[in-house]
């Protein structure tokens, strides 16, 4: 539940990390904007501002995002895999209204650049629900080989929610994954995911004893948002 909440100023900071100079070579596509507003050099300014906490300036880029998403979405196939990876964060910032780049996103999760794979997971669960058709490719993707592309897809599948359904057996899986972090998420999204979790609830019980706190925690969150009557 909590890192759900934190995705969104993690993706900021993952753009942000990425440099503006990867911000920067997108400005080929964001020069077909006819609107001096949504120029690359004010989309640019707007996340350096927002970084620094101004509302105003996440306002205006709120405001462009007619215009940005069509751009990020080519920017997912540039050569440089920081710009797809910073292309990706910026569709997940921008969130449900970047529903449109699902199916292109859905292709990134294959993308042979880790930082690319794990802001495409980012994106998607922050798109939420309208992202329900990727399921079957984070589904797939909760086997990568590299723990945050699989800790990240897991709180994807949570964002979806109850249409991650599907998803259930191989968060169940996951409960196991050697990576702490991974299997934090798991019982996150299988909180998220609901009563149609319900088949995880002896392997809930038995994360209640993992040796992680975060782990036992999100063990016990996701067993009262699947099943209100449990005890334990």
């Amino acid at each position: 539940m909590k890192q759900q909440k934190q995705a969104k100023a993690i993706l900021l900071s993952m753009i942000l990390s990425l440099g503006l100079g990867a911000i920067a070579n997108l400005q080929p596509l964001f020069a077909q904007n006819s609107s001096d507003k949504c120029s690359e050099a004010k989309v640019t300014k707007y996340i350096r501002e927002v970084s620094q906490g101004s509302n105003e300036a996440r306002g205006s880029l709120f405001q462009c995002k007619s215009k940005v998403v069509p751009a990020l979405i080519t920017a997912l196939k540039d050569p440089d895999p920081k710009v797809r990876s910073s292309a990706a964060a910026s569709l997940g910032w921008i969130g449900k209204d970047a529903k449109n780049a699902v199916p292109a996103l859905v292709n990134a999760l294959k993308d042979p650049n880790t930082d690319v794979r794990t802001s495409t997971a980012l994106a998607l669960g922050n798109i939420g629900k309208d992202a329900k058709n990727a399921v079957p490719a984070l589904i797939t993707a909760l086997k990568d080989p590299d723990q945050k592309v699989r800790f990240w897809t897991a709180l994807a599948l949570g964002g979806i929610g109850k249409d991650a359904k599907d998803a259930v057996p191989d968060l169940i899986t996951l409960l196991k994954d050697f990576d702490s972090g991974v299997r934090s998420s798991a019982a996150s999204a299988l909180g998220s995911i609901g009563k149609d979790s319900k088949n995880a609830i002896p392997a809930l019980l038995k994360a209640l004893k993992d040796s992680n706190e975060s782990v036992r925690s999100e063990a016990a969150n996701a067993l009262k948002q699947i099943d209100s009557s449990i005890k334990f």
